[in-house]
């Protein structure tokens, strides 16, 4: 019987106590208790090995079977020698080992053919060694209420047993989905954190850059003119570098989430979110020999968001399929079926996510013809 090592303990607790209880009764009504104590003494010692070697609280060893069966014939010659007529109390030590650790089919087959030798042998014994008649009615109402109880008590530490299961059960169930909750919530904000920095980078980022633009061009006609000089300028260039590398910063920092999620999650998120926001059918497929390190995903997330991006806003395509394979190098594909261009203009995403592959070895490239296709390349493993 499956139980909780508690229970086990307290369990091999009793058996101990009755043995002592045994010895008491044998020493108490015995003339000669040498050889019932003897053959006490073998039971209680193959009954500790047997615990030690084959019971344990998530189950029994089938080879405790046929300790038993040796425990009850030790037991049968010790009735034999005893004259304590307490001879039953030896009998049921074996019998409650047998009704705790084993099925009820096994027990009650094993209870029915004991007591099927047993009662007959006491007639023999008492009426052969003692020379009167054995007293069977009063070991039958003591038989009936112990087995009772014990069964009864068999019950109820399974229901424990089963109760105790399913609160275990029920309490990994609310751990894995305060888990998932916890992942859930990160993920959002993650994906929160990377809608602002990228609208930062689409809105705020193209109009400074603008801005800088502008502000060259007519510096260089105004110094041109003579109507200002370079200084007048170098206070406004300032202030548009510090904003830049700011919002540089800002952009960069939302990331960090990044790398503590799976490739497959991130683009499974990504794809999610273009599905249920656009029109668009987007898919991709993962082909990967070799593990692909953590601290890749925000280049590789920031690649395939840069030109998912621009397909939706200037390619007016209904189709982008995003392929990573991972063997000897990483390959990246996005492809689109947009109207594509004659003329690559690389802007400021761009341009930050090739400086970043640089960085890593790898190559970036775009082929627009009737449609666009990025593709980036990585060395692996990454040097």
């Amino acid at each position: 019987m499956n139980i909780d090592i508690k229970t086990h303990k307290f369990l091999t607790l009793i058996m101990y106590i009755n043995y002592v209880c045994s010895y008491v009764v044998v020493f108490m009504f015995n003339d000669n208790p040498v050889l019932p104590c003897l053959f006490l003494t073998v039971n209680l010692i193959i009954s500790s090995v047997s615990h030690y070697k084959y019971y344990k609280s998530e189950g029994v060893n089938a080879k405790a079977k046929i300790v038993l069966i040796i425990q009850m014939i030790v037991v049968f010659c010790l009735t034999y020698f005893d004259r304590s007529t307490f001879e039953l109390l030896f009998v049921l030590l074996i019998i409650g080992d047998c009704i705790f650790a084993f099925s009820y089919k096994y027990s009650m087959a094993f209870t029915s053919i004991t007591f099927m030798v047993y009662f007959p042998f006491m007639i023999y014994i008492y009426k052969g060694t003692m020379g009167y008649s054995y007293d069977m009615t009063r070991d039958i109402v003591v038989l009936i209420f112990v087995l009772t109880t014990l069964y009864i008590s068999k019950m109820q530490i399974i229901e424990r047993v089963k109760y105790n299961k399913v609160l275990t059960e029920r309490n990994i169930a609310f751990a894995e989905l305060g888990t998932y909750a916890i992942k859930i919530k990160e993920l959002a904000i993650h994906e929160e954190r990377s809608r602002i920095a990228y609208m930062l980078h689409n809105s705020i980022g193209h109009m400074l850059v603008s801005i800088n633009l502008s502000l060259q061009a007519e510096k260089m006609e105004l110094i041109k003119s003579n109507v200002l000089t370079d200084d007048h300028f170098s206070n406004v260039e300032d202030q548009i570098s510090t904003t830049m590398a700011l919002l540089r910063k800002t952009i960069e920092n939302s990331d960090d989430f990044m790398t503590t999620l799976e490739l497959e999650e991130l683009l499974e998120m990504f794809v999610s979110n273009i599905k249920n926001n656009t029109s668009i059918s987007i898919q991709y497929a993962l082909s990967i020999s070799n593990q692909i390190p953590r601290k890749l995903n925000t280049i590789i997330y920031n690649v395939i968001l840069e030109s998912v991006t621009n397909s939706l806003k200037h390619a007016h395509c209904k189709n982008i399929m995003i392929r990573i394979e991972a063997d000897s190098n990483i390959l990246i594909s996005i492809e689109d079926d947009g109207e594509g261009f004659d003329t690559i203009v690389y802007g400021f995403g761009i341009t930050q996510i090739k400086e970043k592959l640089k960085s890593y070895g790898g190559e970036y490239s775009i082929t627009a013809h009737n449609n666009c296709e990025v593709r980036i390349v990585l060395p692996f493993p990454i040097p």
